[in-house]
Order: structure tokens, then C-alpha cells, then sequence
């Protein structure tokens, strides 16, 4: 199939049929079936490999998320956040079951708003943005962040907004 060789086959036929058009152009036929058949296992066989590789790529960024020293979060680009990581949410003092689903404005200060919306804006054009905050925490205490945020592209669209968040206090 292409340049690529798959095997070979080998038919016997009687010798007055080698020159009867039909059975040629039959045995023609049965080849390309074969060497169709083939170039589709090949290719599934392949499939089957690139997906797994996805699913174990995709199993370790999520692992490295999840244990990040660092909070992560993710925004869609309708406001409302889509993931949390535990680091993240022991920052807030907030579950992530608390969180997701809601517009990130609904769970910030004024000045966390004024940030995370011009940062919104700005990464929501095709552009990184970081910078620094600072917020009262569930205790009443100022903790100073820092963080970095960037787009997320697909087929050419920015879909969400994802960074990380870092305690500076």
C-alpha cells in the first residue's frame, strides 16, 4: 500500500487461466482487498498506540497538577471557573465543589476583580499576563499573590484561561 510492503502472496493458478483477463484482473482485486485490509490494521494498530500515549500524557500533567506546589486554576471564557487544584483551593479556604461552575467575580475581592479582569481581557486576545494582588484570607489576614495566566488555543480560538497562583506572602 503507498511504500509501504505488507507481505507476500502467493496463488496458483492453472496456466491457461493466467491470460484470462477476468481471473487476472480478479486476482488484482483480491490483492488490493488484501492490502487494504492490511494498511487498516496498521493503522489502527497505530491509533490505538497514539491514544494511549494521549491518555498516559494527559494521566501525568493531570497528577502534576493535582500535587503542584502552586494553586492552578482554570477559567472558561464565559467567566466561569472550570477546575481548581487542591493547592488553590487551600489557598481560598474554598472546595472545589464550592467553586466550579460559578463566574470568578462572585468569589472576589474588588481589587482580585479589577486584576483577574484585565488580565482576563488581555490573555483573552492570544497574550500571557501576570502580576501581583493581595487579598484577605478567611482569617483576616493580607496574603500576597503572584500570579501567571495564558490562553488556552484551540483551532485557533482562546477556549479558557489558565495559569498558576503563588502564596508570596
Amino acid at each position: 500500500h503507498g511504500e509501504s510492503g505488507y507481505g507476500l502472496i502467493s496463488i496458483t493458478v492453472p496456466k491457461y487461466l493466467l491470460y484470462v483477463e477476468e481471473v487476472k484482473n480478479l486476482l488484482l482485486e483480491i490483492t488490493g482487498i488484501i492490502e487494504f485490509a492490511l494498511h487498516s490494521i496498521e493503522l489502527k494498530i497505530n491509533h490505538d498506540s497514539i491514544l494511549e500515549n494521549f491518555k498516559e500524557s494527559e494521566e501525568r500533567s493531570r497528577r502534576i497538577i493535582e500535587n503542584a506546589p502552586f494553586g492552578y486554576y482554570r477559567i472558561g471564557m464565559d467567566g466561569i471557573w472550570q477546575y481548581v487544584n487542591p493547592e488553590w483551593e487551600r489557598m481560598y479556604g474554598r472546595s472545589y465543589n464550592s467553586i466550579i461552575g460559578k463566574h470568578y467575580q462572585l468569589i472576589l475581592s474588588e481589587i482580585e476583580k479589577i486584576k483577574i479582569k484585565e488580565c482576563f481581557d488581555y490573555a483573552s486576545t492570544g497574550n500571557p499576563c501576570n502580576g501581583e494582588f493581595s487579598r484577605l484570607n478567611k482569617d483576616g489576614l493580607i496574603q500576597f499573590y503572584q500570579y501567571n495566566s495564558q490562553p488556552i488555543n484551540s483551532r485557533g480560538d482562546v477556549i479558557a484561561i489558565e495559569g498558576f497562583l503563588n502564596d508570596i506572602t
